[in-house]
């Protein structure tokens, strides 16, 4: 959605890379529009799904009224994987707490595009319920999702406990790994 905010800069943000600078809100027109394209590309069906899939992600910053819901359902009811996970990516963003038993139930499998969208989920949801197998997670053999449980961390774990998971992984063989465990730290301390 970057590419629709306006430029302005806050002060606060005068001097930080774009990427790094605080999006500005959207005005309701520019909102509902951003809106009814999200919906329009998610429910075209001639559309790759990837782009369908990217739309529901998108929804999910917009929050969660009766009608993004429905598509949220509708594409976790999806056989395709890259569906069902930006759904389980929307409900998180979306604050949508009925989703929890879902998150949860997908944080359980071994590997894969779910695991993957149900440990951003539960980052975006800070769900506790979720911290013995993230911190599992974050010694797994798959650096994608050992990465993705690092930085859910700092939104899933008590401060403490985060702190020495975290401490524990700094000096780990994989540099993407070790950049992860510097993020997560940043991410603690700002929430400090």
């Amino acid at each position: 959605l970057g590419w629709i905010l306006e430029d302005d800069v806050d002060a606060a943000d005068a001097g930080l890379p774009e990427e790094e600078r605080e999006p500005e809100e959207l005005d309701r027109e520019t909102y509902q529009s951003v809106r009814n394209l999200l919906i329009l590309l998610a429910r075209d069906g001639k559309q790759p799904e990837e782009i369908g899939a990217s739309a529901v992600e998108g929804l999910g910053w917009l929050g969660g009224r009766t009608e993004e819901k429905a598509i949220l359902e509708e594409y976790y009811a999806r056989k395709g994987a890259r569906s069902r996970a930006a759904a389980l990516i929307a409900a998180g963003r979306a604050g949508a707490r009925d989703w929890e038993a879902r998150v949860l139930e997908h944080l359980r499998e071994r590997t894969g595009p779910l695991l993957l969208a149900a440990l951003k989920a539960a980052a975006s949801l800070s769900l506790r319920k979720a911290a013995a197998r993230v911190q599992e997670l974050c010694s797994h053999s798959d650096p994608e999702v050992r990465n993705a449980a690092i930085l859910a961390v700092p939104a899933v774990l008590p401060s403490g406990r985060a702190n020495r998971i975290l401490k524990s992984l700094r000096k780990h063989k994989d540099p993407d790994t070790r950049r992860m465990v510097r993020s997560a730290s940043e991410i603690l301390e700002e929430e400090a």
